[in-house]
């Protein structure tokens, strides 16, 4: 949080001597000097409302701010707050777009920290490969502008509608739920007007140009690692007092000095408390950690699974071991 307060603060600071230095270099007159102050207060408001959370009224007053004085200053900023609402295209045009200004570039700093935040901001995209025809169709995503470089379609996580229109073709959409880096071939075919129309099949499970990066970790599987992780954690403690309580009744019993053939037979059972317990120890220390490990590649900013997945688990002990049941419903 302190090194995006120091960006932002720097951020104010240069697009503020940039817009002085614009004002003195253009004649003194009332309607300069009264873009200035707004622009200046905009700018001030807006990493207030960032630095706050708010970004959907930072987003309104970075904008307000690049419509008086567009720069690779507020491109950045309305970047970052592109960013932190998950809006990974947009995030990642306003940073090439801030990194490409010739007229009013970035300082060094501040392209240091754009550089890195464009390259975050792609990772977080979905990669379709393209395969339209006709070849000059034009594409939308949602209604809007599609992002798309060469023939490879960038997308945000989530479920988007990807459009297809040409001129004397029938129009063709195709609903495309991102839930990672999928890296499929996305197949949009458009019909003549008036022509048969033609089965495309199913979409080919991998395409080319891989992004390589692995898939994540989905979150039932952390969450089901966590489950498993307090089950066993569970039996371990009715398996220690389990334990204690035997090994109390043999030395109770050895007290009283009763007959050694039942004596033997108490300590026996202690004996295979105390191997359960060990076993107990060292099964919920390794899923445990197991699941600590797959915590670090789990992408818990995916979208929540279908609502007809479902992830149960279940431990019992039985009269010969230790049991786990783990059922996943696609």
């Amino acid at each position: 949080m302190t090194a995006r307060v120091l960006c932002l603060l720097a951020l104010l600071a240069i697009v503020s001597s940039s817009w002085a230095a614009t004002a003195r270099a253009q004649p003194a007159d009332t309607g300069t000097e009264a873009d200035g102050s707004t622009y200046e207060r905009l700018v001030r408001e807006g990493i207030v409302e960032f630095e706050a959370g708010r970004y959907t009224e930072a987003r309104v007053l970075f904008e307000r701010a690049h419509a008086i004085a567009p720069s690779s200053r507020t491109d950045r900023a309305i970047g970052m707050v592109a960013f932190e609402q998950r809006n990974y295209v947009e995030a990642v045009q306003r940073f090439e777009a801030a990194l490409k200004d010739a007229h009013k570039p970035l300082p060094p700093d501040l392209r240091a920290s754009t550089t890195d935040l464009l390259r975050r901001a792609r990772a977080m995209l979905a990669s379709y490969v393209l395969d339209v025809l006709p070849t000059d169709a034009k594409v939308e995503v949602d209604g809007g502008p599609a992002f798309i470089e060469g023939n490879v379609l960038h997308l945000d996580p989530g479920e988007h509608v990807v459009r297809a229109t040409a001129q004397g073709y029938v129009p063709m959409q195709r609903r495309v739920r991102v839930e990672g880096q999928l890296g499929e071939r996305l197949v949009l075919h458009l019909q003549r007007v008036g022509a048969t129309p033609v089965s495309l099949g199913p979409t080919a499970p991998r395409a080319e140009a891989p992004t390589g990066r692995a898939r994540p970790i989905p979150r039932w599987a952390f969450w089901s690692g966590v489950g498993a992780t307090a089950a066993l954690g569970g039996v371990l403690v009715w398996s220690g007092l389990d334990a204690k309580s035997r090994n109390s009744d043999y030395e109770d019993f050895s007290v009283a000095g009763a007959d050694p053939g039942e004596s033997k037979r108490l300590y026996d059972r202690v004996r295979s408390a105390e191997k359960r317990t060990n076993a107990l120890i060292g099964a919920t220390a390794g899923v445990g950690a197991l699941t600590v490990v797959a915590a670090f590649f789990t992408d818990f900013h995916r979208d929540r699974d279908d609502a007809s997945s479902s992830t149960t688990s279940r431990v019992s002990f039985g009269p010969t071991g230790l049991f786990f049941d783990l059922r996943h419903r696609f």
